[in-house]
């Protein structure tokens, strides 16, 4: 197996691991067991579009700062000229 199995498959066991003590001894557990292979399940779906979504992020940056530089050009341009009193 490769380095990444591995790791899939220690973090299901110990999620395993950590239900099961909720279930035979602290309730408490039980939660953290299923939150741990919730979240395993769901960073092996993120790992899978890694680049697409890093994509769509960029290009959402890209589009806040361009957004803000419009807002502050036009807010410049909106303020008033004040000749001075001389």
């Amino acid at each position: 197996m490769d380095a990444d199995s591995v790791a899939l498959v220690t973090l299901l066991l110990l999620a395993t691991t950590t239900f099961l003590a909720g279930v035979n001894f602290e309730r408490g557990f039980v939660w953290i067991g299923g939150l741990l292979a919730l979240l395993t399940v769901a960073g092996t779906e993120f790992e899978a579009y890694l680049w697409g979504i890093s994509a769509i992020a960029m290009i959402a940056l890209a589009l806040a700062i361009f957004s803000v530089i419009l807002l502050r050009r036009h807010r410049r341009a909106k303020t008033p000229v004040t000749p001075s009193a001389t």
